[in-house]
């Protein structure tokens, strides 16, 4: 049964850290069908190339005032130059896209701030602070995160005055997503992603009992805005099989071959799909195969970028699936240990349009060999770079902050570091909500974890799984 539940503040050394910000209540959960309300586009997602898309012509301006306040509600405190930013995200109905229009990071003495030369359309405006104790960020008007923030719509050759606009210092709110099982968890986190009445584009689905196949498909579901969904080997459980039949998938794709997903599951997922061909299984002779196969089968354009990962263990796959898709690319696996790879990952990196590559782990995941021969193979094509720490939660951190660093995220999710159905289940959502996948002890949340999630503003953490994949420590415990 789903599961969303509000969590109390952490607290680092006594202190609770986590308080409400004021004057707002605690944040409430964003579910799809909540996300779907607050805005005209809840499919939209933002585009951040790191540099404005300016248009030459005259346009309008937009002024105000921002300030912000101390943990301790001292201030106000007028936002500075260099340490806060305002950025204008303008709709782009032709991409459906919200594009990155202007960034402004120059503030008078007293926090006025004026944006110029804008064109006329619809905008998302963004404020944040570095320089308080606490990073902070909000919305216009008054809104925590992006999707549920109000669109300013602007005239040519107007000014738009947004008066004062105060900033709080907050801390993640932390919820919960689980079922009674992996499957129903699995079951939980698609309900989280495809909102009553929606349909999903496709779905993949994969064994709960092992990894090695289905590493490769969430950031392959995630490509096409879809959703996957674990199974028993040999049979559909009964809330697999209402979510099917609630989410209408216009494809279903099995990933493993008949022993891995029967060939009953298969027989048995077709009335939930409009005709027998849209159900295709994607196996290959071993996990690598399988791997090439699905990353080809999503992205037969090509990609910008592509993360590879081992095949032979599963968190840094995991973490890298919603980095991937920050970077519009997927994850493909290779037999790390191998001094150079192999043929078959070359001709489909080539096929793929010589991405840039992202390799996920240190030299024990990924040969210093694989990675020369990589590097070697795109020439002056693309860049090699590599997300290494000290173990798999370390890399998912390194991962996580400089992917996500140039933008941030309002959300981040949290997955045990020890088992891999949860996070399998959650890589989609995560891509969905544009945000990071964070690797934790089971027993209790680290402070670096934390940390990095306060850098990057994020405003909602969420954990996926029950308390036996992740503690309720690690929700509200002392850090570790």
């Amino acid at each position: 049964m789903l599961s969303v539940a509000v969590i109390a503040p952490l607290v680092v050394g006594g202190p609770a850290v986590g308080a409400a910000r004021e004057p707002e209540a605690p944040v409430a959960p964003m579910t799809a069908a909540q996300a779907e309300a607050a805005t005209e586009a809840e499919n939209a997602r933002v585009v951040f190339d790191g540099s404005p898309q300016l248009s030459p012509a005259a346009g309008a301006s937009v002024t105000g005032v921002l300030q912000t306040y101390e943990t301790d509600n001292s201030g106000p405190y007028p936002a500075t130059s260099g340490s806060s930013f305002v950025r204008f995200w303008l709709w782009n109905p032709v991409s459906n896209f919200w594009e990155l229009q202007q960034f402004v990071n120059t503030f008078s003495g007293t926090g006025e701030f004026s944006a110029t030369g804008l064109p006329a359309g619809d905008y998302r405006v963004e404020f944040a602070s570095y320089s308080s104790s606490v990073p902070m960020r909000e919305y216009w008007n008054n809104a925590p995160v992006f999707i549920a923030s109000t669109t300013l719509s602007i005239a040519v050759d107007t000014t738009v005055s947004l008066g004062t606009v105060s900033m709080y210092p907050s801390f993640p709110d932390f919820f919960r997503i689980s079922g009674d099982s992996r499957y129903s968890t699995a079951v939980a986190i698609s309900q989280s992603v495809i909102a009553p009445g929606n349909s999903a584009s496709v779905v993949y689905l994969v064994t709960g009992v092992s990894y090695a196949d289905a590493l490769s498909a969430g950031p392959a579901a995630a490509a096409s805005g879809g959703v996957m969904l674990l199974t028993p080997p040999s049979a559909l459980t009964p809330e697999v099989a209402a979510e099917l039949d609630r989410i209408n998938p216009g494809r279903i794709v099995i990933v493993g071959g008949p022993g891995v997903v029967s060939s009953a599951i298969e027989s048995a997922v077709v009335q939930y799909v409009a005709a027998p061909g849209d159900v295709d299984r994607i196996f290959g002779a071993d996990r690598y195969v399988t791997s090439r196969m699905i990353v080809a089968d999503a992205f037969p354009s090509g990609v910008p970028n592509l993360f590879i990962a081992t095949g032979t263990n599963f968190p840094d796959a995991l973490a890298a699936g919603p980095a991937s898709s920050r970077l519009g690319g997927g994850v493909l696996l290779i037999n790390g240990s191998l001094t150079t790879t192999d043929l078959a990952t070359r001709t489909l990196i080539t096929t793929l349009g010589l991405p840039d590559l992202h390799l996920a782990g240190g030299t024990g995941a990924i040969s210093a060999g694989a990675e020369s021969s990589l590097t070697a193979h795109l020439g002056a094509s693309g860049t090699v770079t590599r997300y290494a720490g000290n173990n798999r939660y370390d890399t998912a951190l390194v991962m996580n902050a400089q992917v996500f660093g140039p933008l941030g995220a309002d959300f981040a999710y949290l997955a045990t570091g020890t088992g891999f159905a949860d996070a399998l289940a959650g890589g989609p959502l995560a891509a969905a909500f544009d945000s990071p996948l964070y690797l934790s002890s089971p027993a209790c949340l680290r402070e670096a974890e934390y940390v990095d999630m306060i850098n990057l503003l994020v405003k909602e953490a969420y954990a996926l799984g029950g308390v036996g994949a992740l503690s309720d420590r690690v929700l509200f415990g002392d850090l570790c």
